[in-house]
């Protein structure tokens, strides 16, 4: 699936998510977006890259792809972001 198949209205909501994870706004993601309690940020300070809010051409290199929570019957859709060459 391509950023072309996700719902217009899900690139709001991933756009501010990146602009957390950049500001390094954790506390804010955990507080309006997870259910679990758990350190949102653990995986973003680990990451040995520099997170940066996404420009609108980033879209153009989304792939987009289904996530199904099978404990619960939910299900969402996300995506991710690779450079060229297939790194993310």
């Amino acid at each position: 699936m391509t950023a072309a198949d996700l719902p217009a209205r899900f690139r709001p909501v991933i756009e501010q998510v990146v602009e957390r994870i950049a500001a390094g706004d954790f506390a804010g993601l955990a507080r309006d977006y997870s259910r679990s309690g758990q350190d949102l940020g653990l995986w973003a300070r680990e990451h040995p890259a520099t997170f940066i809010p996404m420009p609108p051409e980033a879209w153009h290199h989304v792939d987009a792809y289904f996530l199904a929570d099978r404990g619960v019957g939910r299900s969402m859709s996300t995506c991710g972001l690779r450079r060229k060459g297939g790194a993310t």
